[in-house]
């Protein structure tokens, strides 16, 4: 019976997941007591050799601890309060279910976490939340400044069969609408790792 096969598979994969993650919070209990340095050191070598779930998971953490003790003012009818900003996670970890990775409240900060330097990727996100701006955290052993060089070039070439569209006139025009909803890339929290 093909039920019985498929939920076999299932619980393996289960278990094998539970393990690895398993593994992680024991790595990471082992640092809980350790200096900030050694502490450093350990996530930006996770971080640098991560797999997509547990990249996600770490630059959640590394993000929330970020901001947690960081306030916004914010106005409204002419009444000005100071608020908390909260960093919330979004759907699942690693489902790929093409929602939104991380939000920062009060703010409506989209943070979308990848291990991919791939631009069709990112044009395709900006897409889909309607060309809403998105800062993007990035595992990629490339510069930010190289990866934002790359971005006018990739995406003309990404949007050129656009220009075959009776509706589309200027493929720069076009680009640059993307571009400014790329907020910015977090690329590997700034670790200066080889």
């Amino acid at each position: 019976n093909i039920a019985n096969l498929c939920k076999d598979t299932i619980n393996k994969y289960i278990k094998f997941k539970q393990n690895e993650l398993l593994n992680l919070i024991q790595e990471c209990n082992g640092y809980i007591n350790n200096t900030n340095e050694d502490t450093f050191d350990f996530l930006a070598n996770l971080l640098t050799n991560a797999d997509a779930q547990k990249f996600e998971i770490i630059s959640y953490c590394i993000l929330k601890y970020y901001y947690i003790d960081k306030t916004c003012n914010i106005e409204i009818d002419g009444q000005k309060q100071s608020s908390k900003l909260h960093l919330h996670k979004m759907g699942r970890t690693n489902a790929n279910d093409g929602g939104i990775d991380f939000i920062l409240q009060p703010l409506g900060w989209i943070f979308q976490a990848t291990t991919k330097d791939q631009y069709a990727k990112f044009f395709d996100d900006i897409n889909k939340f309607n060309k809403y701006p998105i800062t993007f955290v990035i595992q990629s052993k490339k510069e930010k400044s190289e990866i934002k060089k790359a971005l006018c070039p990739s995406a003309i070439t990404i949007f050129s069969y656009f220009q075959y569209c009776s509706f589309f006139r200027d493929i720069d025009v076009f680009v640059a609408v993307f571009l400014q909803c790329l907020c910015e890339i977090v690329l590997r929290f700034f670790f200066s790792v080889d």
